[in-house]
């Protein structure tokens, strides 16, 4: 299994297709027209896609198994981030250096939260590399939001918030400290010992 950055047209096709086939046909996101983040299906040769109005504004990953593309991911370079259409950002957070992560997706099956915890531990190498100051989440809260503070990130308190006021359960900002090293370390080889590397 191998995280590579996605570039070409067709590769982020591609991604937008499982972007859909995960969060609209598994998770059942109700998209409603008029949303802060202009998220909406569109027909392609892949398939349904899910696009949005940051898609060309994004950096994108996916992970592969034997060349099938397995889940993906963006991040989106500050000060145009998709997070600020739902709520603001501490005023920390907005005069680092930071990247938003989301649109995280896996295709569901055996190996799943494996591909995840490998994916996105190469994008948190990939962002400490690039020298990024925190990589900053609009996070679900308990679940899956309390399994990323295990692994670090940190919970913003004030400002929760809801992509949608169906939510049953609020979002909340959290941010990985990629200057914090005892943090940062700890979280490599956490995911190091589960992905045995």
């Amino acid at each position: 299994m191998i995280t590579r950055q996605l570039v070409t047209a067709k590769q982020i096709n591609l991604a937008k297709t499982l972007l859909y086939r995960v969060y609209v046909e598994k998770m059942r996101w109700n998209i409603k027209p008029g949303n802060p983040s202009n998220i909406r299906p569109v027909e392609s040769e892949f398939g349904t896609m899910l696009e949005d109005s940051f898609v060309d504004r994004s950096q994108w990953f996916g992970i592969e198994h034997d060349g099938i593309l397995m889940g993906v991911c963006r991040i989106m370079h500050s000060p145009n981030v998709e997070l600020e259409q739902f709520t603001s950002l501490p005023a920390g957070i907005k005069q680092s250096n930071f990247v938003e992560l989301n649109r995280v997706a896996i295709e569901p099956g055996e190996g799943a939260e494996r591909y995840m915890l490998k994916m996105i531990y190469d994008v948190v190498r990939y962002c400490d590399d690039n020298n990024f100051d925190k990589i900053v989440m609009g996070v679900n809260f308990p679940n899956p939001g309390e399994n990323y503070v295990k692994l670090g990130l940190q919970k913003v308190e004030e400002g929760s918030f809801r992509y949608d006021e169906a939510e049953m359960n609020q979002s909340h900002v959290a941010f990985f400290d990629l200057k914090d090293n005892t943090t940062k370390q700890r979280f490599f080889s956490i995911c190091e010992q589960l992905l045995q590397l």
